[in-house]
């Protein structure tokens, strides 16, 4: 769009919807997210029921360990090796509702346990059901060098519903970060 004298202005809407960059940034954040609930879901489904017992949830001293795993698994098969055992699911990487991930510095998702369809995907700006920027909160943990927990709000694909989560997350090299999460307990239904 040129003005009167030639300038070129930055259009305040978006053509095709009216809406402006910034709405259309958060509907897309929002799209993302609701995409992630729903394929929880149907993963959830074609598991099948599962019983809700103490033994069915991870505790935060195995999702450490699962930490430890990965980190031993690059050290020793490499890391493309590893991101892929991570993203097939194998039982080091995957067991009851803990699972492995792994994001870059720049916010790239690289590996993920239980949506590989993810695996691509620039996850930064994500954020929980309270508009908790928790992946920024992971980067912040994995740049200070120090492990550390982050609680948020997140869907469980073991019981299809949303629940607390606290993820343990640690540097992985110079350029990644390493996170397996446990619930806590259940939101919704």
């Amino acid at each position: 769009m040129a003005d009167t004298n030639g300038v070129t202005a930055r259009p305040r809407r978006l053509p095709a919807t009216g809406a402006s960059p910034r709405k259309a940034r958060r509907a897309l954040k929002r799209a993302v997210l609701v995409a992630c609930a729903c394929l929880l879901a149907l993963t959830a489904q074609l598991a099948g029921p599962s019983p809700a017992t103490a033994a069915d949830r991870g505790t935060p001293e195995e999702a450490i360990a699962m930490v430890k795993r990965v980190k031993a698994s690059v050290k020793a098969k490499g890391l493309k090796s590893t991101l892929a055992a991570i993203t097939k699911q194998e039982p080091a990487f995957k067991d009851r509702d803990l699972y492995a991930f792994v994001i870059t510095f720049d916010g790239v998702l690289v590996a993920h346990g239980v949506l590989p369809i993810l695996v691509g995907k620039y996850v930064l700006d994500l954020r929980d059901m309270d508009n908790n920027p928790f992946i920024r909160g992971f980067l912040e943990v994995a740049k200070s060098g120090r492990p550390g927990w982050v609680d948020y709000k997140w869907p469980n694909p073991s019981k299809n519903t949303i629940a607390q989560k606290s993820t343990y997350i640690e540097k992985l090299g110079n350029d990644y970060f390493v996170g397996v999460g446990v619930y806590k307990g259940e939101l919704s239904r």
